[in-house]
């Protein structure tokens, strides 16, 4: 643990979700409801050339994020390890197995070779949804989360932080509720997780 090029530091969660729990963030502090930039993909490429897993942003508080300091965070998976419990159904998605989710969002494959695809599809992704461009818009337009493995780039546009007591970040999209005693559990089995899901996601255009 430690710096990461000239831009970046490379530290474990101080308050981690699970063993292994990495932040990847700028030396210099940036804002994280900013856009993330070339340098930002670049260090992710560098730490996912040797360590694989589950990557995730929350661009705003909207979104989830706690910390005002850009930082993308990674929970290390083993070799052939599913990255997040819904890992397959997002496959599926891809291979055109599986019916789409009722909120804003994009997924696509990611490609192959050093990482270099990262920032393309960040790009497209926001532009599609309507989030913005970097080269026009001085920051996001609507928050939003990230997540990402070595097979799938997923973008979600955001409504709102937090439905039926649960505070939702990017996590949730890929199987994982943090329980407080605010939840509101009963709620939850009534109309299960992808309801809750849609409550704070924006809905599909359309």
């Amino acid at each position: 643990m430690g710096p990461l090029g000239p831009d970046h530091l490379l530290l474990l969660n101080k308050y981690p979700v699970q063993d292994g729990h990495l932040l990847l963030i700028t030396q210099r502090w940036l804002p994280q409801s900013g856009w993330l930039s070339v340098s930002d993909w670049q260090a992710v490429a560098e730490v996912g050339a040797d360590t694989g897993g589950l990557w995730f942003f929350n661009n705003s508080p909207t979104a989830g994020a706690s910390q005002p300091h850009r930082h993308l965070q990674l929970l290390p998976r083993a070799s052939g390890e599913p990255s997040c419990p819904l890992a397959a159904d997002l496959l599926a998605q891809l291979d055109g197995r599986a019916a789409l989710w009722p909120w804003a969002y994009r997924l696509d494959r990611r490609g192959p070779g050093d990482g270099n695809d990262l920032a393309d599809l960040y790009a497209h992704h926001c532009a599609s949804l309507g989030l913005g461009r970097p080269a026009r818009d001085p920051q996001p337009l609507h928050p939003y989360n990230l997540l990402f493995d070595d097979d799938w780039f997923l973008t979600i546009r955001r409504s709102r932080e937090h439905g039926a007591g649960f505070s939702v970040n990017a996590l949730g999209f890929a199987g994982y509720l943090l329980l407080t005693g605010h939840s509101d559990l009963d709620w939850l089995q009534r109309h299960g997780p992808l309801r809750l899901l849609q409550e704070v996601a924006a809905p599909a255009a359309g």
